[in-house]
């Protein structure tokens, strides 16, 4: 028998009473379950769907709705349409960031 051969063996022998045991079923198995449970968390919270928060001033402004919203779709994200009182008030929200784009008239 050669070197590698009698390792073989008995790592071979170690593997399978290891795995006889109790203690290391329940840990292959809370492994899984952990693994699982990453995946699908994971997954949710990659599916989200980008959102974009755009703030509308004036009156001829509010024409450029229906464009947006179908670019938002055709971008396969959604978009938040804000109306801000005033060009002021759309740049503090800008530098707050409770607006990701200002659309002034």
């Amino acid at each position: 028998m050669t070197a590698w051969q009698a390792v073989r063996t008995v790592a071979r022998r170690e593997i399978v009473e290891r795995s006889r045991t109790r203690s290391l079923r329940i840990s292959l198995a809370v492994l899984l379950v952990a693994v699982v449970v990453g995946a699908v968390a994971a997954a949710r919270i990659g599916a989200s769907t980008p959102t974009d928060d755009v703030g509308l001033v004036g009156a001829d402004s509010a024409q450029l709705v229906p464009a947006l919203r179908a670019q938002a779709d055709a971008a396969g994200r959604r978009v938040r349409l804000r109306r801000p009182a005033s060009r002021a008030a759309a740049e503090r929200a800008l530098r707050d960031g409770r607006l990701d784009v200002a659309v002034v008239d």
